[in-house]
């Protein structure tokens, strides 16, 4: 059976004390031609006589008098309809031909189609009421023109079934708006009008006396107000844990400590290692402000995308988990939000060319960015350039997108944090008990202000704690060569993102120590640097390491090489680093990693020119 297939789509249809229209609505409807499953969901037991039209009725029985309920009766119709889809219609409303081709044509799980209503007055809807004139002049008659809707939607039932509509209402005067507004909550549908439209019968003098109780709308309309003022301004974090529950606990004490506004914090695990969820599960028992959802998903930016789909704030906050702030932070970002598009880090990944972007670690924007625009934070799908450019990758990348297609990407419409440090292996406080073997890593702080974990790896396996590959070493001399080359001839910084735009850091080579010393200045010598521990004997294993910039990773390499056990006598291994002619200061690193270890590295041999692969 096709997707877009009557068969999968169900009609809801909220009915109360209404026949003569309930029966106008279901005649509009099979002569519209429509196939698919129809659920009458009466708020009382009418009983109305609508066997003819092979509808699926449903009785709440509530009780005659009672103020009409629609979204009782929604969401007891969403889990009784077998569609995939599912589209509600009010029971006074008139089908138009074209609308199940229209509707059926445009489904997709990523939108809510709205048809437009035409509102007809009170003397063309009783002309219709008493037998007086048919349909098809009903709808010739004059009427109000509604773009959207609001009391005809499409869209994915799965959706409802997670998000029941609130029950808070009672009559009419705000319910239909609660229900857009949840709606427009969730990034995950784009609205669609369809071209063509309903025609909406005038209700109040056709129903008994009660059913609405116009007393109610003022009580309603307060209701949604405080609905619109407590999501507006609240804050919403939100983390996706991936194999990063040894930072888990330090992020949290971090969010608790730093930030000083209301907020709400939700997280998801989506490791599929039974230890790391175990850990997360004890972890989270330690901080009750934190919400834990289940994702569906093993993917980021799927997780992130459910998360914020799940929930209704307006003001979203991505983290994470080895993100967190080091000083208060949630109200020097908040006061630029209120003239920027979006707060966050400005991520730059060299190895594959990616420009400069806003990464997901941190960010802050606020849920409108996506609903209005049709976002959403799922990974993006760009395929490798000749250039290797994957400026989607992140989940963030299609906001970064959108900036820069409309040149909004720069620092008047968006505040970005910059790179101030990077960290050298890791020291008290960073180490987990018994997890000695995460002592080293790397992390860059922004602004002073955020520090990001974004290189470690296990020292038994080498493999991943995360999967963070796509971001190198942000340091003094990579910020200067980043300049040079976005800057000039072919300036590909950011819209508007300018040298002096970017802040410096200071060098952070490690000590050098007490060990020794090595003769003159790399970047002015070639081929042979030092020669060590010429007087080795039986030498078992000559190890080769070749070098080329990349710094960071080098010193990884270097600090496992002190911890795992090769085998054998290191004082019978021969290791030479053979140096590809870099250009960073990763002679320096090597050299000054060897006053600190002596004894590990027995020559460092630099080519007089980039060889290649030679």
């Amino acid at each position: 059976m096709p997707v877009n297939s009557s068969e999968n789509l169900s009609l809801l249809i909220a009915y109360g004390h209404r026949p003569v229209a309930l029966r106008h609505c279901l005649a509009s409807i099979r002569a519209a031609g429509f196939g698919g499953e129809i659920v009458v969901v009466d708020m009382y037991d009418d009983q109305p006589d609508i066997a003819e039209f092979g509808v699926r009725y449903l009785a709440l029985g509530a009780e005659h008098d009672a103020v009409f309920h629609k979204s009782r009766c929604l969401n007891a119709g969403v889990e009784a309809a077998r569609g995939t889809y599912i589209s509600i219609l009010d029971c006074d409303m008139i089908m138009s031909p074209g609308w199940v081709e229209g509707v059926l044509r445009e489904l997709h799980p990523t939108r809510v189609l709205t048809t437009p209503v035409i509102k007809q007055d009170e003397a063309q809807t009783g002309r219709l009421i008493r037998g007086e004139i048919s349909r098809e002049e009903f709808r010739r008659g004059d009427g109000q023109f509604c773009r959207v809707g609001r009391s005809q939607i499409t869209l994915l039932r799965q959706h409802l079934r997670r998000r029941p509509f609130r029950e808070v209402y009672r009559g009419w005067g705000a319910e239909d708006s609660d229900m857009n507004l949840q709606l427009a909550q969730s990034f995950a549908f784009a609205d669609l009008p369809l071209a063509v439209a309903h025609h909406h019968m005038w209700h109040p003098r056709f129903v008994p006396n009660g059913f609405y109780q116009n007393r109610h709308i003022h009580r309603n309309r307060r209701i949604y107000a405080k609905t619109r003022e407590a999501i507006t301004p609240r804050m919403g974090i939100y983390v996706a844990a991936y194999h990063s529950s040894p930072t888990l606990r330090t992020h949290l004490e971090k969010i608790a400590a730093f930030t000083e506004t209301d907020f709400d914090y939700y997280i998801a695990d989506n490791s599929s290692d039974p230890a790391e969820r175990a850990f997360f599960r004890e972890t989270l028992a330690d901080f009750p402000f934190a919400t834990v959802l289940n994702s569906p998903s093993a993917k980021h930016g799927d997780t992130l995308q459910y998360l914020v789909e799940s929930t209704a704030n307006e003001i979203v906050v991505l983290f994470d988990a080895d993100c967190f702030p080091l000083k208060p932070w949630d109200l020097w970002a908040l006061e630029n939000l209120r003239s920027k598009e979006a707060v966050g880090i400005l991520s730059h990944v060299a190895s594959r060319e990616i420009d400069y972007h806003l990464h997901p670690s941190f960010l802050m924007f606020r849920r409108s960015l996506l609903t209005r625009n049709g976002l959403d934070l799922r990974s993006g799908q760009i395929a490798h350039s000749p250039r290797g450019r994957l400026r989607s990758l992140d989940p963030a990348g299609k906001i970064t997108t959108f900036l820069q297609a409309r040149k909004r990407f720069n620092p008047q419409n968006v505040k970005a944090l910059l790179p101030t440090a990077a960290e050298v292996p890791f020291q008290e406080p960073f180490q987990w008990g018994e997890q000695s073997h995460l002592r080293r890593g790397f992390g860059v702080t922004y602004d002073n202000l955020i520090f990001h974990f974004w290189y470690s790896r296990h020292f038994r396996n080498l493999e991943p704690i995360y999967d963070d590959h796509k971001k190198l070493a942000v340091d003094a001399p990579t910020i200067e060569a980043v300049i040079r080359k976005f800057t000039a001839p072919d300036p590909r910084l950011p819209q508007g993102l300018k040298k002096n735009f970017l802040a410096v850091p200071s060098g952070i080579a490690p000590p050098a120590g007490e060990n020794g010393t090595a003769p003159g200045r790399p970047s002015r010598r070639d081929e042979l640097i030092f020669q060590a521990s010429q007087d080795k004997s039986g030498v078992e294993i000559d190890l080769l390491m070749l070098t080329y910039e990349r710094r960071e990773y080098t010193m990884m390499t270097l600090a496992s090489l002190r911890e795992v056990d090769c085998g054998v006598d290191w004082s019978r291994v021969r290791f030479t680093i053979l140096d590809n002619h870099s250009r960073d200061d990763s002679l320096e690193a090597i050299l000054a990693f060897h006053r600190e270890h002596p004894g590990l590295i027995d020559r460092l041999i630099r080519a007089p020119k980039n060889l290649g692969a030679e």
